[in-house]
């Protein structure tokens, strides 16, 4: 979360840090500039931009397989078990 000195919240992931300024994206998927001047306040949130209930219609198998696809393309390799199925 970013406050502005002229009040302005801005709550995302920092994509990018530099002297210069920093890169917020929100859950909308706005990116945004801030320069380090403008900043008044700047703190971790414990909340996740993953809105409420995403995955509440899934099934248990369906959330293994994102899980799975999700690790797949993080750069861990996914171990699949003799059925083929991933573990």
């Amino acid at each position: 979360m970013i406050q502005t000195t002229s009040g302005q919240v801005y709550t995302g992931m920092i994509v990018y840090e530099a002297v210069d300024g920093v890169l917020l994206r929100t859950a909308a998927n706005q990116t945004f500039r801030i320069k380090p001047s403008e900043i008044e306040e700047r703190r971790a949130l414990n909340t996740s931009l993953m809105p409420e209930g995403l995955l509440k219609d899934l099934k248990s198998s369906d959330v293994a397989d994102l899980y799975a696809y999700l690790r797949s393309i993080g750069g861990e390799p996914v171990a699949t078990g003799p059925s083929g199925r991933r573990n």
